[in-house]
């Protein structure tokens, strides 16, 4: 198995994904801390830990894409688009965790963005069942409305995909408030069904976070949860009772304790209908460095 895939232990049809932020270079030191409170919670011991690494990095592109080429004689952008890696997530995703019937996501700053633009994919090509397994999503930290430190940081395709004004961005926060959030608490019909999904998920932000402040880690119409740290720190829990882990806990217990929203009956009579019109997440033209 690849190093960039890698199962901390199995699951008995359960699991638990970690996604890393931008800049990771070694994903189990990333998510060290949250790990050893995981693997320790004698609540969780039906669910698997595992922990996916993604090609990042904040350097220019540029001088990291030559550096590649000199070491390997192949040429390779160190820096994909988030969308590009929402793709690869799904080909992950589905082979991974095939057989599975539960599955938790835990994002950490870009890695949340990753999973949206994955998320929003799904829906629009009308496959929600490939969202089946998925009972949980949390953020910690992820700019949803963009990072602000990357005005003065845009020397790589993932920088400027996080900017403020960047359509990366702003498509991605209209569809998901359209496609998921606008669906929480709603009976959804067939009509809408193959098209849209409320998935549950969670919003935490750091108190003293200046990377993503709090303001920039908000979803509309989704409670925001603050804790204590800044961008590393939020993902640090010292203990099951830090109440950095102890709020993602909660959230996740309620979410599978519900009953997931495709299990409510469809109507034979009724079919569902063409995809609504909505902006299209597509890749940003390359901008001239």
């Amino acid at each position: 198995m690849s190093k960039n895939e890698d199962w901390i232990r199995p699951g008995h049809g359960k699991v638990i994904a970690l996604l890393h932020g931008i800049g990771a270079k070694d994903p189990q030191d990333y998510w060290s801390a949250f790990l050893e409170v995981l693997s320790n919670d004698e609540t969780l011991q039906e669910f698997g830990l595992f922990v996916w690494k993604y090609p990042t990095h904040v350097n220019p592109s540029w001088w990291r894409n030559l550096n590649a080429f000199i070491k390997t004689r192949r040429f390779s952008e160190t820096a994909p688009r988030i969308k590009l890696l929402g793709e690869e997530w799904n080909s992950t995703y589905h082979a991974q965790f095939h057989g599975y019937q539960e599955v938790i996501l835990i994002c950490h700053s870009m890695g949340g963005l990753v999973i949206k633009s994955w998320v929003i994919d799904v829906l629009q090509n009308g496959q929600s069942h490939n969202l089946d397994t998925l009972r949980h999503i949390s953020f910690y930290a992820t700019p949803h409305n963009g990072a602000p430190i990357t005005t003065i940081a845009d020397w790589n395709d993932q920088l400027k995909d996080m900017q403020l004004d960047s359509p990366f961005i702003g498509d991605v926060g209209k569809l998901w408030d359209s496609k998921v959030v606008a669906w929480k608490d709603k009976d959804i019909g067939p009509e809408n069904r193959l098209y849209n999904r409320y998935i549950p998920h969670l919003v935490i932000a750091g108190v003293s976070d200046p990377v993503v402040p709090p303001e920039f880690a908000t979803i509309r119409g989704m409670q925001r949860t603050v804790v204590k740290g800044d961008h590393s720190q939020v993902i640090q829990p010292e203990s099951r009772d830090d109440t950095r882990y102890k709020v993602w806990w909660i959230d996740v217990e309620e979410a599978l304790s519900l009953k997931p929203q495709w299990l409510f009956p469809i109507s034979p009579n009724k079919a569902p209908s063409d995809p609504p019109q909505s902006p299209s997440l597509a890749e940003p033209a390359t901008q001239n460095e």
